[in-house]
């Protein structure tokens, strides 16, 4: 806190020396209180669900279940949104993902995206990445990126493509950054009455159901993260489409 905050916090409470040993555990909850307000937001760190607050991955929006924050945020996050206070936990040890892997005789792993950091496995871990061919030609055509001034024009040029893919039948995927976004995308969807499915955090329990349905003729999925699994795909013979898993 700024000096001029201690002053308006001391203001405030009727008290003088917030910093001083009677006043630290007023300062501690001002500085709790002050982060859990302006840093964590609601639908895109953590979500309310069946009174508690469960969090939710920064990366791709999923919920991480059993996990709390620690050093009393928690019980801040309850506080602001007016849930039962939990007891606060703490952690009894720790280890780095570096060493804890390193405790394995044989490591090993597979992942799309671990050329791009190959150099990173190399000086971390001392593995090398090897790419491995596709089974067949890629069809994907790779675009060069468009880059837009503002958020606002950005999403309404996005909702236009989806319109045009949607005009004819040629399914869409919609990935965004937050359950925010997904349900903002949603809501722009609806009305505009394009039919679409949602799936982010709040409906992880459908997640196989949508994904299975992704690539059918005319689906439109607005997501945050998509994780392996059969999805069907709509293959035009002639006039008519029909559908097989892929």
């Amino acid at each position: 806190m700024t000096n001029k905050g201690i002053e308006k916090a001391e203001h405030l409470f009727g008290i003088t020396g917030l910093l001083t040993t009677r006043g630290q555990d007023l300062y501690r909850h001002l500085l709790l209180a002050l982060r859990v307000t302006y840093l964590f937001k609601l639908n895109h760190d953590y979500v309310v669900e069946n009174g508690e607050i469960v969090l939710l991955d920064n990366i791709n929006g999923r919920k991480i279940g059993g996990t709390k924050l620690q050093a009393g945020l928690h019980q801040a996050l309850e506080a602001k949104e007016k849930i039962p206070i939990t007891n606060e936990s703490r952690a009894i040890a720790s280890i780095t993902y570096q060493n804890l892997f390193r405790k394995f005789k044989k490591l090993a792993g597979m992942t799309g995206t671990g050329m791009s950091d190959r150099q990173e496995f190399l000086d971390t871990y001392g593995l090398n990445v090897v790419a491995i061919p596709t089974n067949k030609p890629v069809q994907r055509i790779d675009k060069r990126d468009l880059v837009f001034a503002d958020n606002q024009t950005k999403i309404l040029a996005s909702i236009e493509e989806v319109k045009a893919a949607y005009a004819i039948g040629r399914p869409v995927l919609i990935a965004t950054g937050s359950v925010t976004m997904s349900n903002l995308y949603s809501r722009i969807l609806l009305n505009g009455q394009i039919s679409h499915s949602v799936l982010n955090a709040s409906r992880v329990a459908r997640e196989s159901a949508i994904i299975a349905q992704a690539g059918t003729y005319g689906a439109i999925t607005v997501t945050i993260n998509f994780k392996g699994t059969s999805i069907k795909k709509s293959v035009r013979i002639g006039r008519k489409y029909r559908s097989k898993l892929c």
